[in-house]
């Protein structure tokens, strides 16, 4: 799940937004119901460590319930003439109480959440302990995760989306478990004939056995992961909401029968005109050589999420998924229609918010 944005005074008593202290780094967010002997001990806990936090890209944010003054005795009581952190008073509760709703949590401890470059809730890490020990904890684990180092220089890229942890592995085995032991079919392509759509199996154009989710449990299940991890991505980046998904498949491209997909556009014929983005999310992506996906408008890039990861990209892009040439791909498919009425504005929300 991604960090909601939230907007309170800092002890300065001027409103920031949680947006718009992040940087792009981690973040450790630090939650507590209120100035205490405890909370005290962990921001200066916190501030001891400062340049731990640092050695390890991580930015450092607190909330702490109460007014202004109240939180800002923390500051005080403190050697440290200026925080090297934003620390958020949160007058009314209602962030905490917020973030407690969201965790499902019922305590009335501190919370601590690791949040990712991209504000994405890794870990949380419960201050139960000393503040020292809870500060060890959280820098050991910061440790453990490795950051990114696959960096490159872009001069060209399809404006495509890339999600890590959509899906959980076990999960993504389920799924794979699920085409495997209950059915398949060869997958269609619609074609416009005397103005008319027609579903037809084109081994020409297209090779895949796909499995079509009917159960309504698992479909909620899917349809909240897309809503809570992925609807919150598409409307940051492309300022889209407001959609309708179709029926869950799983796919499978298969090297023993050379399966692919050639070039093609997913909005081309009357029925799909209102399909907006298409979502791929690969269910095994360590288990098989080629089947990558292209955009040719925009380059000979290759693409391959990880497993449980998306790629979310517009219906009007060409693409194509290129045949496998060892193993099976498992894939999730999906596609977000349009349910606005025609003319309507992608967002009710003005420019410049998230």
């Amino acid at each position: 799940m991604r960090s909601p944005n939230f907007g309170l005074p800092g002890l300065d008593g001027e409103f920031y937004s949680f947006h718009e202290r992040v940087r792009g780094n981690r973040t450790l967010l630090f939650l507590s119901s209120g100035l205490d002997q405890k909370t005290d001990s962990i921001i200066t806990a916190l501030d001891s460590a400062r340049r731990d936090f640092e050695a390890l890209a991580t930015d450092v944010l607190a909330v702490v319930s109460g007014t202004v003054e109240e939180v800002a005795v923390s500051a005080a009581a403190r050697e440290a003439t200026e925080l090297p952190f934003q620390i958020f008073a949160d007058v009314k509760g209602k962030i905490l109480q917020g973030f407690r709703e969201m965790l499902r949590d019922s305590t009335s401890t501190p919370i601590s959440l690791v949040l990712d470059a991209n504000q994405r809730v890794l870990m949380r890490i419960d201050a139960d302990n000393g503040a020292g020990e809870y500060v060890d904890s959280t820098i050991a684990y910061l440790k453990s995760v490795p950051q990114p180092s696959d960096r490159h220089v872009l001069g060209n890229s399809a404006p495509v989306l890339l999600v890590l942890n959509v899906i959980e592995p076990e999960l993504c085995s389920a799924l794979i478990h699920r085409w495997q032991t209950m059915g398949h079919e060869e997958g269609k392509v619609q074609s416009v004939l005397d103005g008319r759509d027609h579903e037809r199996v084109a081994f020409e154009g297209k090779r895949r056995l796909d499995h079509y989710i009917q159960d309504q449990a698992l479909t909620r299940e899917l349809g909240l992961r897309v809503v809570r991890r992925l609807a919150p991505e598409i409307e940051k980046a492309y300022r889209f909401e407001g959609f309708r998904l179709d029926p869950f498949l799983i796919g499978c491209y298969q090297a023993e029968r050379k399966d692919f997909f050639r070039p093609h556009r997913d909005n081309l014929s009357p029925t799909n005109a209102d399909r907006m983005f298409a979502l791929s999310i690969n269910l095994n992506a360590e288990e098989y050589d080629g089947g990558d996906l292209r955009f040719p408008e925009y380059g000979p890039h290759l693409y391959r999420p990880g497993t449980g990861a998306a790629l979310v990209f517009s219906c009007s892009l060409i693409h194509e998924a290129l045949p496998v040439t060892r193993g099976r791909r498992f894939v999730l498919l999906n596609f977000m229609r349009d349910v606005r009425p025609p003319g309507a504005p992608r967002t009710g929300r003005p420019a410049g918010g998230a």
